[in-house]
């Protein structure tokens, strides 16, 4: 989150919509739902699915940052 905010507050409002919509709408429910239903982890499956989707969104964020595109953006 707090990449996020950074990248926002720079000027990239791009990469972290784009890195957050890839963890949220993909990562997340995909493996949620085969964890839980096909590997029968039920509840525990779906949060640690969820768990996933945050860490993948923090590392996509954290390698956009880390790149420094970011610091070519004219507001």
């Amino acid at each position: 989150m707090a990449f996020s905010g950074a990248l926002r507050g720079a000027g990239d409002t791009f990469s972290p919509l784009w890195a957050t919509l890839f963890g949220t709408l993909f990562v997340g429910p995909g493996l949620a739902w085969f964890l839980a239903l096909h590997l029968g982890m039920g509840p525990i499956g779906a949060w640690i699915g969820f768990g996933v989707s945050m860490l993948s969104q923090a590392l996509i964020t954290g390698v956009i940052f880390k790149r420094g595109r970011w610091k070519t953006i004219e507001i």
